[in-house]
């Protein structure tokens, strides 16, 4: 946030004052030899740095004016008159404009040399310049405007080289803004005010005061412009008025009649809008046109200004500048989502960061902004901190319905809960789910705050006790899954279902899934619940025939299976195998096996012409023959048994010897 250190001004015969700040005081710091002065200005990071330039003078001080050292470099002999001065983002870059062109500075003011890529020739009169940085910045030649991107290298002609008001040629531009991403202008001419939103290309008239006396009141110029952000800007336009924009020169309110005007006509007219009081308002000095008195000005809202004389001087007024620096502003988030999020320059939100805060009773949160470009004072009556955003919020009223008869027998409810309640009060209301009962509304804290569906209201307990209608139908819901989950409404959406013997799905169940058989029954003090039929998201009222189509199909029984160990269909009694068995069960092997690299892997070659089913043959004759048992078939031959002859002789006595 800007924040002004010390303000200038200088004008005729070699005056300069200076404002501080810290004191409220101005100092005479008039240089001898009475130099005409056009313009001064600070340096943005150190208030007692400022460049002075006039007819002939361009010279530098360090301390505040009071010793002023001469410039060097040839400004003096190629751009003699100075009417403009511009800082840049490097405070060794420093430009200016004036009678023969431009001239810039690269050792922080010590000199100056004229740019000699700039159009201007020497007797032409350039009066504004603006640089956003070392590099880019924009400066007029009599009615036309150049830019440069490359710190005065080269200069590009804006508005395809055409003056900016066609209808005044002679009305030069008097002063510029260019935001700081390059794409908007503000120009000033004698009559007009003049904006670009495309860096250039084309300019429209925003603001126009004519072309008489008459018109403004004495002669028309907008002799200077200033801001205190990309947003904020502020023309001085004549007779005491100035005119100020918050929307970056889209639109203007004139402040007239908060300055007193005055019927001198002056030379100037000059006004100051650069920063902030130290309580976060912004300030600005203007320069009445008697160019006598010096007012101060303090911005009060949108569209107001407090003027007070700050000083008077007896010679013509050119310009006014002050010193700024950054320091921290606020964004204001309001709570609930709703109104405009603030960029605050109060300093004594710093007191409520991270926190939350009572303004005239709207809530904000409070953090610290990283861009402090378009801040705003906040004009409040009164702050107070609080907890959060439902601190700020008042208690939603709830309204009571008394039972006319027994009034002990309470109910509540809200707005929220039941829409128009507001409207009811003092009212008696036939509401559903109590078909003998009439409520009386009254507004009163309570406990427990419920919706109510309401069927009719009343002007008096008596009028609305003559007309209670007979029992409403009740309509009975059973659970198809669970005949004990039974559930009561009086919506007369279901009375169709309930005489077709139907089933619904409900908006109310939990369970997707479940399904209620819907059946009307008369009233006997049933729990009544506020239930409707469910709708999907084709837009159908989910009613079906019975509980079988209304509930998902049942998943399928899985598939049980029995695990079957099936004999074996071949025994193999031969337990060695011959050469040609071997040979067969090889060559079908290697038969197959080359097919399965033909098939898969696509290898084959001239050897692979053979004949599976020949090896197929042979392999099935050669697990026959290992099958078959090879006795199976043989007939067996007959056993003769062979009678020995009976033995001789007596077996305890050994035979003689032969």
């Amino acid at each position: 946030m800007p924040l002004i250190g010390k303000t200038y001004y200088c004008g005729n015969e070699g005056k300069l004052k200076v404002y501080d700040h810290t004191t409220s005081t101005w100092t005479n710091k008039s240089v001898s030899g009475s130099p005409s002065f056009y313009d001064v200005r600070a340096d943005p990071n150190n208030p007692n740095k400022i460049i002075l330039g006039g007819i002939g003078y361009l010279s530098k001080s360090v301390d505040s004016g009071t010793t002023l050292v001469t410039c060097t470099g040839n400004w003096g002999t190629y751009t003699p008159t100075i009417h403009r001065i511009s800082y840049t983002n490097n405070n060794s870059i420093i430009y200016t404009v004036g009678m023969g062109g431009v001239a810039k500075s690269t050792d922080g003011g010590v000199s100056f040399n004229r740019l000699n890529s700039f159009t201007g020739v020497i007797g032409l009169q350039c009066y504004a310049i603006h640089f956003i940085s070392d590099l880019v910045g924009i400066a007029s030649q009599e009615s036309k405007l150049y830019k440069t991107s490359d710190g005065g290298v080269s200069w590009l002609p804006l508005y395809t080289g055409n003056v900016i008001d066609s209808a005044f040629p002679n009305d030069y531009i008097t002063s510029l803004h260019l935001s700081a991403d390059a794409t908007t202008i503000v120009a000033t001419t004698a009559r007009k005010i003049f904006r670009s939103t495309d860096g250039g290309l084309g300019f429209s008239m925003v603001n126009y005061y004519g072309t008489t006396v008459a018109a403004m009141g004495k002669s028309p110029k907008y002799t200077n412009l200033a801001w205190s952000s990309d947003n904020v800007l502020i023309a001085s336009a004549g007779n005491g008025n100035v005119l100020y924009s918050y929307n970056a020169g889209a639109s203007w309110i004139n402040t007239v009649g908060m300055i007193p005007s005055t019927t001198t006509d002056s030379k100037s007219g000059s006004t100051l809008f650069q920063g902030f009081t130290t309580s976060g308002a912004p300030v600005g000095f203007f320069n009445s046109d008697d160019d006598v008195t010096i007012y101060r000005l303090e911005q009060v809202n949108l569209t107001t200004f407090t003027a007070s004389v700050s000083d008077t001087y007896t010679k013509s007024v050119r310009a006014m500048t002050s010193s700024v620096a950054n320091v921290t502003c606020y964004v204001l988030t309001p709570c609930g989502q709703t109104g405009d999020i603030l960029i605050a320059s109060n300093t004594e939100f710093s007191s409520y960061l991270d926190g939350f805060v009572n303004i005239d009773g709207s809530c904000f949160y409070v953090t610290e902004s990283e861009d402090c470009s378009n801040t705003i004072h906040v004009v409040y009556s009164n702050i107070i901190s609080v907890a959060n955003c439902a601190a700020c919020d008042p208690p939603e009223p709830i309204y009571a319905l008394r039972d006319c008869i027994a009034l002990e027998q309470t109910q509540y409810t809200t707005v929220a809960l039941t829409p128009g309640i507001s409207g009811y009060v003092g009212q008696v209301l036939y509401i559903a789910g109590y078909p003998n009962t009439c409520w009386l509304v009254v507004e009163q804290s309570g406990d427990s705050p419920q919706a109510i569906t309401i069927l009719n209201n009343f002007g008096t307990c008596p009028e609305c006790a003559g007309q209670l209608p007979g029992p409403p139908p009740v309509y009975e819901l059973t659970n198809c899954l669970d005949p004990l989950d039974i559930l009561y409404t009086y919506n007369s959406q279901f009375a169709e279902p309930a005489e077709l013997d139907q089933v619904v799905k409900i908006t109310q169940d939990t369970d997707p899934k479940s399904c209620w058989k819907v059946e009307e029954i008369p009233f006997d003090d049933q729990v009544i619940s506020n239930l409707t039929i469910y709708v999907d998201e084709e837009g159908v009222l989910q009613i079906f025939k019975d509980c079988e189509c209304c509930l998902p199909a049942p998943d399928p029984a899985p598939i049980k299976y029995t695990r079957v160990i099936p004999k074996p269909d071949r025994k193999f009694y031969q337990i060695q195998q011959s050469q040609c068995d071997i040979t067969a069960n090889i060559r079908f092997a290697d038969g197959y096996y080359r097919l399965f690299k033909q098939l898969k892997y696509g290898i084959s070659n001239q050897c692979d012409g053979i004949n599976l089913e020949r090896l197929w043959i042979r392999k099935n004759l050669s697990d026959l023959a290992m099958i078959n048992d090879p006795t199976a078939c043989t007939i067996p031959t007959p056993v003769v048994p062979v009678i020995c002859p009976e033995p001789s002789g007596n077996p305890f006595i050994p035979p003689p010897p032969r």
